[in-house]
C-alpha cells in the first residue's frame, strides 16, 4: 500500500528542502554577522553538502532509498 519505502522520490524532496532551509538559515545568519558575499555563499554551499550528506546517508541506511 503506502509503504514510506516505496515513494524514494518523496524522501529526496524532503532530503533537499531540509538542506535548503539548513542553507538559508546558514546564510541569514552569515548576513547578520557582517560577512561578505562569497564567504556567504560559500558557508551556504559547505552547509547545504554537509546536511544533504547526512540526509542521504540516513536514507540510504533506513533503505528508504
Amino acid at each position: 500500500m503506502n509503504n514510506p519505502s516505496s515513494q524514494p522520490y518523496i524522501w529526496l524532496l524532503v532530503a533537499i528542502l531540509t538542506s535548503l532551509v539548513i542553507a538559508l538559515i546558514t546564510a541569514l545568519l552569515k548576513t547578520k554577522d557582517g560577512a561578505k558575499t562569497t564567504t556567504m555563499i560559500t558557508a551556504a554551499g559547505i552547509a547545504f553538502g554537509s546536511t544533504m550528506t547526512v540526509c542521504m546517508t540516513t536514507l540510504v541506511a533506513m533503505r528508504l532509498l
